[in-house]
């Protein structure tokens, strides 16, 4: 048997940061995914919960023999996958595991040309080995839940900032005419 394992050791609320191993091919990356939807039933905007998952070969883009869920988990509208092309959270589909090389934010990872041709190339050798391949997913013993300002996230606006004077009337309330 061939493992995937997904160790997780961050939730901020919004993502979901962790590191992908293969053991076997001695290969790691980190990863980033939706937030922690465990407790929801219907799964919109959240990681896969953690467990195993079995895994088959399958098409991806332009990659063949390409590590896809053998079983679309419970809750989710459909087959999460290993995203090379989605580091931000913000197109990020729901189940996705986003695959990169360093945090670029908190939000997002970087990636680069390497990993996106070392990780097809490893599935490669994975699959045509003809072994059982495995998803573990779980929270490393060091996870931590953080928190995000929510102007971080939002981004900053001025008009939320603006201060209004109520006391001047509007061209509306003088008399009634305008």
């Amino acid at each position: 048997m061939i493992e995937f394992a997904l160790k997780r050791f961050e939730d901020n609320g919004y993502v979901t940061f962790g590191k992908l191993m293969i053991p076997r091919f001695n290969f790691s990356c980190l990863t980033i995914e939706l937030t922690d939807g465990s407790a929801l039933r219907f799964k919109q905007n959240c990681c896969i919960n953690t467990g195993s998952y079995p895994l088959k070969s399958g098409f991806y883009l332009k990659y063949a023999m390409y590590p896809i869920f053998k079983k679309k988990p419970h809750g989710f509208a459909k087959k999460p996958s290993f995203n090379l092309e989605v580091t931000d959270y913000t197109n990020l589909p729901t189940g996705d595991i986003g695959l990169g090389t360093s945090r670029a934010s908190d939000f997002a990872l970087s990636t680069s040309t390497e990993l996106q041709e070392k990780f097809p190339e490893i599935c490669r050798e994975v699959f045509t080995s003809n072994e059982i391949v495995v998803l573990s997913v779980y929270r490393s013993k060091k996870f931590r839940k953080t928190t995000v300002e929510t102007t971080t996230v939002m981004g900053n606006f001025d008009f939320i900032e603006e201060d209004f004077d109520d006391d001047e009337p509007t061209e509306l309330e003088h008399d009634g005419e305008p």
